[in-house]
């Protein structure tokens, strides 16, 4: 999960997968970031580009950085396809950022810091990069071993696929966490809220597959996987999730902790 050639294994099904579900919490960070024309703003471990194309077209000048060479390329992809004006996306590593001390008007991260190994230097860098009185907006999943269905969840996956982990415990799943860990970093005014969605998704059968396609571990699984083996494995796990939850439209609700904070002169 912490190595580049990960995600760019996961890059095409992530870039066709996850916006959709992802954009929404985008939007949210990008109002809690109170984003003028103009700006200069940093989107740290941007993915296909999920916040950073919308930031784009709110007015911002957007530099978008990712470890991933494949994420860029999907970035660039969607720019180039959707005449997307203001985005510089380059290759970057967000616990060396390659930019000068007090560079941008605002910093926005989303689902990337509890991904990070060395969560620690990635905010010092984002406050660094920072200039004074600018603001950072971050955001982590919350907690998805709280939700009633996961546990059972989890053991149909596992049976039929006992090499997946799927324990799920995740740093930063707590806003508790979230805001200790960017007090600790020099951070000030840090405030963190929950915001929880809901997505109806057609079947089970259409989420294992998304997860397939865009999920880190599931795809690192079926990388190492034979393809008959994967194929049974799917096909009881679709079924025993069908058993479980019915085979029509799925509810889905996911939270994400987003906190808001600023960079100020230490008197």
């Amino acid at each position: 999960m912490f190595e580049p050639r990960t995600w760019n294994m996961v890059a095409p099904g992530y870039a066709a997968e996850i916006p959709a579900t992802f954009s929404s919490f985008a939007d949210d960070a990008l109002a809690l970031g109170a984003l003028r024309p103009g700006e200069r703003v940093l989107d740290v471990a941007t993915g296909p580009g999920t916040l950073a194309v919308p930031a784009a077209r709110l007015g911002a000048r957007v530099t978008a950085i990712d470890f991933s060479p494949e994420m860029i390329a999907e970035l660039q992809s969607r720019v180039q396809r959707e005449h997307v004006q203001g985005i510089e996306a380059r290759v970057a590593d967000a616990t060396a950022l390659p930019f000068g001390d007090d560079e941008f008007d605002a910093v926005f991260s989303m689902f990337a810091l509890n991904l990070m190994a060395n969560r620690g230097a990635a905010f010092r860098e984002i406050l660094r990069v920072l200039h004074m009185g600018g603001r950072a907006v971050i955001g982590t999943p919350g907690d998805l071993t709280q939700a009633p269905a996961f546990a059972e969840i989890r053991d149909i996956v596992s049976r039929a696929l006992p090499q997946l982990d799927l324990k799920m415990d995740l740093p930063l799943a707590e806003p508790s966490a979230l805001m200790d860990e960017m007090v600790a970093a020099g951070f000030a005014n840090v405030e963190v809220r929950r915001v929880t969605r809901a997505f109806t998704y057609p079947s089970v059968g259409v989420l294992w597959a998304m997860a397939s396609r865009a999920a880190a571990p599931v795809v690192l699984v079926r990388s190492v996987t034979p393809e008959a083996e994967w194929s049974r494995a799917s096909e009881t796990i679709v079924r025993d999730l069908q058993r479980r939850f019915g085979s029509g439209p799925q509810r889905v609700e996911l939270s994400v902790n987003l906190a808001h904070a600023a960079k100020e002169r230490i008197h």
